[in-house]
């Protein structure tokens, strides 16, 4: 059992023609900010700032502060600025972006005089904030259409620095992405402030179409105390929202197998020959169809879609070629997203999609010296995705006070069945010569080696604050979240046993070596030649397991002048991991991740920024471990004589018997690894 903690120091210089606006703490809204002054930069207190969505109908007015500042959480979206004062001329300013998680800086004079009207267009250009050293990537559909980059999330994550692709067999059906070194299981996924994350294995997250998303903020470090249950980057998205206008489309995408580059063939170190790449094929159908509008104009508005996706791969399986697989995921996603402006300071938000999807791999063996794929061997279903939803409440209670409120679930299947798995015990040859003629390592019918039912579910509530007093900006909350895990697992050939598969392996050993039973292989017909050996081995793993996170923080950043800002934070983190019987076998509390830095514009004119973080991150213990190690598992290992005699169809030995019975000579004792429920407690800090 490892609790992972890790605490990072940088300190960086940016000098940048390109670069994200002011970072907000927020995880889902941006925020408008800034202030308001007269002739000879003399700030007004007391001005009224009106701030427009002119597509949904969203306006709210505040007053500027005693310094003539003004900040307000917003939706992200293109926002219309206004900003009156009695004997002064009003000055509109139009366009001004909000991203997700960011802030747009306005510095906003008003001049002297009786004029109705005075409108100024433009945008507000990008700056590099001075107030966070938060080290992130903010960029929205829009902008990456324009960009040769993959169609998901993990390939925009690309763009920002410090990230690389991690090794592609760590991701079942998708690319994982390392950031600034740490492991691709220790990333964070959210989506409109619902943590999506694989928390079985930390290996992903949910699995949303491009189409369905507006904006993306990849965060590569030093990021605030509101992020927590991660040490690597976070991958933080909204989607797509409605407005006053109607709008409808389809999105189609081809990817034709015959324009894929083709790789080239690998062999093993043996000079064996270990991926066929060259007979691997893979194309790509996925087609969009979106709607989204008024349900109450300037109230309620809606958007919905609905993917059609199907992925076909042709492909022998790496280490056996002998074996080839057509696969078909059929990835059909359906995402309806519903917004309720309740008044202009109080917004209900209702997100709910499906990933669920089934990838169907139908088995045949493989000639690969011609080329010839043969009979039909078996079809593996793998289901995986599963439902997600979420209710969220952001509201402006005063000038300077807001909050928001969240309750989500995500689900995630993980279920693996085949056609073979009563009939077709899990057979590998490793020896030499063991079986006849065969050269494959995987020479038995098994189109599965385990078969598993279960899977994943998450519950999670969390409470945000901002309270902006003077040059200070304090944000505080608490959030939880409760996964659950459930599984059965077992070998394919289920019907052998009452209560699950087996394992047979051939292994060649010589007289006198050490099993790892510790049994002493005898001497065969007194020559000393080289030992078939035969293992039996059983595995079995049920329960259902529940993992507690817990955490509040709080943190304030500290405007000290124009140019330069600080920010100090700390948070507190709580796991709790449940053995099979509801009883808690790994309690880690009180971990204070303490989150410092400082950020400076040697300019004054937002084109440079000195800056540096320190901060604490912690993970909570994966649920994978629970499953392994506090339920119900049995697993034992016995090892035999093989006399040579064996099912052609199953290439099980037909002399030991399939409850582990030793008709064929047994060498030493079973090698139990676990038929007791184990209770674990103790904690390695890295």
């Amino acid at each position: 059992m490892i609790l992972f903690k890790r605490t990072l120091l940088a300190v960086s210089i940016s000098l940048s023609t390109f670069a994200g606006q002011a970072m907000a703490a927020g995880n889902v809204n941006g925020a408008i900010e800034g202030s308001v002054s007269g002739s000879n930069e003399i700030e007004i207190t007391e001005a009224t700032v009106i701030i427009e969505n002119e597509k949904n109908g969203f306006k709210r007015t505040m007053s500027t502060g005693r310094n003539g500042d003004f900040r307000v959480n917003l939706p992200s979206g293109v926002y219309k600025v206004t900003v009156q004062k009695e004997g002064y001329q009003p000055t509109v300013i139009e366009e001004v972006s909000v991203s997700i998680g960011s802030s747009a800086n306005l510095d906003i004079p008003l001049s002297l005089g009786d004029l109705e009207e005075v409108v100024v267009f433009g945008e507000v250009a990008p700056q590099i904030r001075t107030g966070t050293a938060e080290s992130a990537l903010n960029i929205g559909l829009a902008d990456i259409e324009m960009l040769p980059v993959s169609r998901n999330i993990e390939s925009v994550a690309l763009l920002a620095p410090g990230t690389v692709l991690g090794d592609s067999g760590f991701g079942e059906d998708k690319d994982l992405i390392s950031f600034g070194g740490a492991s691709v299981g220790e990333n964070a996924y959210y989506i409109d402030g619902l943590n999506v994350t694989n928390f079985r294995n930390g290996l992903g997250g949910s699995s949303v179409p491009f189409e369905f998303y507006d904006q993306f903020q990849i965060k590569t470090g030093g990021y605030s105390a509101e992020f927590g249950r991660s040490l690597g980057g976070v991958f933080n998205a909204v989607t797509k929202k409605g407005s006053n206008e109607f709008e409808y489309g389809v999105v189609a995408y081809y990817e034709p197998a015959a324009l894929r580059e083709e790789s080239p063939d690998t062999l093993s170190t043996d000079g064996t020959l270990y991926d066929l790449n060259s007979e691997n094929e893979e194309s790509k159908y996925t087609t969009d169809y979106y709607i989204s509008g008024p349900i109450i104009p300037d109230k309620l508005f809606f958007y919905m879609l609905y993917e059609q996706q199907e992925t076909v791969e042709k492909f022998t399986t790496k280490g056996s070629p002998g074996r080839y697989n057509d696969r078909n995921i059929d990835d059909d996603f359906w995402g309806v997203n519903l917004n309720w402006h309740v008044t202009d300071n109080h917004i209900l938000s209702y997100m709910q999609f499906s990933d669920e999807r089934t990838r169907e791999n139908d088995q045949s063996n493989f000639d690969y010296y011609n080329r010839n794929k043969e009979e039909y061997t078996g079809t593996v279903w793998d289901e995986r995705g599963g439902d997600n939803w979420l209710v969220r409440y952001d509201g402006q209670l005063t000038d300077n006070f807001s909050i928001s409120v969240l309750h989500g679930q995500n689900e995630y299947s993980l279920t693996t069945i085949s056609t073979t798995d009563i009939d077709c015990p899990y057979v590998r040859d490793f020896s030499d010569g063991a079986l006849p003629g065969n050269s494959n390592s995987r020479p038995g019918c098994q189109a599965s080696s385990r078969v598993q039912a279960g899977g994943d579910e998450r519950v999670a509530d969390r409470i945000d604050f901002e309270w902006v007093i003077n040059d200070h900006t304090i944000r505080f909350g608490y959030d939880q979240e409760s996964n659950s895990s459930s599984s059965t697992e077992t070998y394919s050939g289920t019907g052998l046993r009452e209560n699950g598969g087996v394992y047979y392996s051939y292994s060649t050993y010589l007289p006198g070596a050490t099993l790892p039973n510790g049994g002493i292989v005898p001497v065969d017909n007194g020559d000393g030649s080289p030992v078939h050996i035969v293992s039996y081995r059983v595995g079995d793993v049920e329960g259902k397991f529940e993992v507690e996170s817990k955490a509040f923080y709080i943190e304030d950043t500290w405007d000290i002048s124009d140019t330069l800002s600080i920010s100090a934070g700390i948070r507190n983190e709580t796991f709790s991991n449940y053995n099979g019987e509801g009883d808690i076998f790994i309690e880690i509390d009180d971990q204070w991740a303490p989150r410092l830095s400082f950020s400076w514009d040697p300019g004054g004119d937002g084109e440079s920024r000195v800056f540096g973080n320190w901060g604490r991150y912690f993970m909570p213990v994966a649920s994978n471990t629970n499953v392994r190690l506090s339920g119900g598992e049995l697993g034992y290992e016995r090892y035999f004589i093989f006399d040579g005699d064996y099912d052609p169809k199953t290439f099980a030995p037909v002399n030991v018997g399939a409850d582990g019975v030793p008709i064929s000579q047994e060498i030493g004792d079973a090698r139990v690894t676990s038929d007791y429920q184990i209770v674990l407690n103790f904690l390695i800090e890295t």
